[in-house]
């Protein structure tokens, strides 16, 4: 079974986070799992995530797996980071025991050197 991670769900990764959710299918052998922090995790644990969106239906969805803090999470095929670059580094030094050389690392952040910043400390 595939493992996607997203870690970080505000207006980026909430959005790609709806959308692979909506794209899983019921039989996917693929498992999706949300890392979120205070009030993001309880509503989504409450009451799945929505995307307001004139592209789509007020839908709730709900992740395979949603975690509070990055302890919980276990090993990922593919890793999205979509965090705020000043937590990159912090994020980065938690995730090293979760990333092997077949994991797949997927910033979806602003600056232009967050993929330098990410190997530095990955690799």
């Amino acid at each position: 079974m595939k493992h996607i991670a997203l870690v970080g769900l505000g207006g980026v990764g909430g959005y790609f986070g709806y959308k692979l959710l909506k794209g899983k299918e019921e039989e996917s052998k693929t498992r999706i799992s949300f890392v979120a922090r205070g009030q993001t995790y309880k509503v989504i644990k409450e009451d799945g995530l929505v995307l307001l969106s004139p592209e789509t239906e007020k839908i709730s969805l709900y992740p395979d797996s949603l975690y509070e803090g990055l302890e919980s999470l276990t090993r990922a095929d593919l890793l999205i980071l979509c965090v705020k670059e000043y937590d990159l580094e912090n994020l980065c030094y938690q995730l090293k025991e979760l990333v092997t050389e077949q994991t797949l690392l997927l910033p979806l952040m602003n600056g232009v050197d967050i993929y330098e910043r990410t190997r530095k400390i990955l690799t």
